[in-house]
């Protein structure tokens, strides 16, 4: 069985990085793939840049969508409409290692076609000094093995490499449209909860060692810049990923690890301990947008028994808010005594 491959590149108002992004996928040593460009409505030029870059390589296609606020539309045209085996989602303004295709082809045929390979990735960041590369963002023990989905997500959560963004996988498509995994539209940050479910889903899943993905951090990014959007949309991915926790059966060891996790995430977002960069005012309507969500609330508060003994006191603060509505007293529990408890993660 030969092994085929699809890029989809969601571009919007990217402009100014969108032709090393695209340049890397026509220097692939393994030439035989498809792209889909897909460019949601930009004021930059993006969808005439990609179109002249691509004109005359017969293995691109430039879709214009309409702009929908975030990459999601964009992923879920190239689940449906991409053709290869395996698909590759790789940002605008982001680029790839030339040997990409050809080292995942092997990793695939050799574990007997996972239904995805959870990859590396290298880190920049933009400066005054131009692009600067920072420390890889994850190391895992796992490096080489394969598990079902649910194991794989417990112990990549349990050694803290899991990395929830959908370009740091690549994913079988049969499995992406088998178990109708479609990203949430117009939601920032929706890797937060698809990526996990994609996990959950999985009957086999590879970790690799090939850091092949090179993610530019820029200022003006979406996935950067602080916002009330951003925490409007982070506390729907909670919600959803709570609903999503109601309605399955998760194994014991995910179900520890998973509680760990959002209520780790529960505490970065919604105190000033961690998050100074939003106002009380918005993290205050954030956190009782989850706490008014009757089913969200109860999974949220059936968790806490799986989670660390440090979070469980972090529930008591959460009770007393919900029952006095004062949730400035969350600050003060945090900037005093949750801040410097021992075993917290930093």
């Amino acid at each position: 069985m030969s092994t085929s491959f699809s890029f989809v590149v969601p571009a919007c108002n990217v402009a100014p990085y969108l032709e090393p992004c695209i340049r890397s996928l026509q220097a692939q040593t393994l030439p035989d793939f498809e792209a889909l460009i897909v460019c949601e409505k930009s004021t930059d030029g993006t969808l005439e840049l990609a179109q002249k870059l691509t004109a005359e390589d017969p293995r691109f296609r430039v879709i214009p969508l309409p702009k929908s606020g975030s990459a999601s539309a964009s992923r879920n045209y190239g689940i449906n409409h991409a053709s290869g085996d395996y698909l590759l989602f790789i940002d605008g303004d982001d680029w790839i290692e030339p040997t990409t295709l050809e080292c995942f082809k092997i990793e695939i045929e050799t574990h007997h076609f996972p239904d995805v390979l959870n990859t590396s990735y290298v880190n920049w960041k933009i400066t005054d000094n131009g692009c600067v590369q920072l420390n890889d963002e994850r190391v895992s023990r796992y490096l080489g093995e394969s598990f079902h989905g649910q194991e794989a997500l417990a112990r990549l959560l349990e050694e803290g490499s899991f990395i929830p963004a959908t370009w740091s996988h690549v994913y079988k498509r049969t499995h992406l449209l088998q178990n109708a995994l479609y990203q949430k539209v117009g939601r920032r940050h929706q890797d937060d909860e698809w990526t996990p479910r994609v996990y959950f889903f999985a009957q086999h899943v590879v970790v690799t060692n090939f850091a092949y993905y090179h993610y530019r951090k820029r200022p003006e990014s979406v996935t950067t810049k602080s916002s009330e959007k951003t925490l409007t949309h982070f506390t729907q991915n909670l919600i959803d990923a709570f609903d999503f926790y109601n309605n399955n059966v998760f194994t014991a060891p995910l179900q520890h690890q998973w509680a760990l996790w959002h209520c780790l995430d529960i505490s970065h977002y919604f105190s000033r301990g961690w998050r100074h960069d939003y106002s009380v005012s918005a993290r205050k309507k954030a956190f009782y947008t989850l706490m008014n969500h009757r089913s969200a609330r109860a999974t949220y508060f059936s968790l806490i028994p799986f989670a660390h003994r440090r979070d469980r006191l972090f529930v008591f603060a959460v009770r007393f808010l919900l029952l006095t509505r004062l949730f400035s007293l969350g600050d003060f529990f945090y900037d005093l005594i949750y801040m410097w408890l021992p075993g917290r993660k930093k």
